[in-house]
């Protein structure tokens, strides 16, 4: 699929809290689905400046709006213009800017490369039996379905002194073991209760698990797909 401009606009940007998608205040609640890729023009900031970015996402669709990333950039921008990950959105998201100090005109572009698609989605009271996010079911599981999957978790559930260990298995060729190609360990309440890390290829036999190594911690998932 061609890449496309979803959004764009330009505003100076003040201390409300302004999204980039609708033009006014925000966050809004966007709900069209795609690949999207913001980029900034920050050549007005200045020594003082501070901007804060921001992205928000449901897990699931009839989860609540969460922060999912925040950047904060501070002075005279180089280079000038800012481009933030590509994240598979889906549910009610949007892009926002806010300035914590100064007045900050910004230029954006939001691009959308691909159209992702919903390929596993639940809920689960996860203690310290790994859990498979593909199955639903205790884990690691093999998954065959060959793609480029994102996970959004709604962490949002998580206190004090609870621990969450995310794990992502793979076969590095069809022939090997399945083995651990990515893990996070999340401790204590979350300041960004929507989590995600950068898309995988998954092609050979692949799951994505949970494991509440302290806790015991209800998630919800969405694990976003292209291919």
């Amino acid at each position: 699929m061609p890449a496309s401009e979803a959004f764009a606009g330009s505003e100076a940007i003040g201390v409300t809290e302004h999204s980039m998608t609708t033009d006014t205040a925000g966050p809004d609640v966007e709900t069209s689905d795609g690949a999207f890729q913001p980029f900034l023009d920050l050549t007005d900031m200045i020594a003082g400046d501070q901007l804060q970015i921001r992205c928000y996402e449901k897990a699931t669709s009839g989860g609540t709006q969460r922060l999912v990333e925040e950047w904060i950039r501070f002075g005279a921008q180089s280079p000038k213009v800012l481009v933030l990950p590509t994240l598979m959105l889906m549910h009610g998201w949007d892009w926002t800017l806010d300035a914590l100090a100064g007045t900050i005109t910004v230029t954006w572009s939001i691009r959308k490369v691909a159209t992702p698609s919903e390929a596993f989605a639940g809920s689960e009271a996860v203690s310290t039996t790994e859990h498979s996010m593909t199955t639903d079911t205790a884990g690691p599981d093999v998954e065959t379905s060959d793609g480029v999957f994102q996970p959004f978790l709604d962490v949002a559930d998580m206190v004090t002194g609870d621990e969450l260990q995310i794990r992502v298995y793979e076969k590095i060729q069809a022939a090997d073991a399945q083995v651990v190609v990515y893990e996070q360990i999340l401790t204590g309440a979350q300041s960004k209760p929507i989590w995600t890390c950068p898309a995988l290829t998954l092609l050979h036999g692949w799951d994505m698990t949970l494991d509440a190594l302290a806790g015991t911690i209800t998630v919800d998932w969405s694990i976003r797909k292209i291919g």
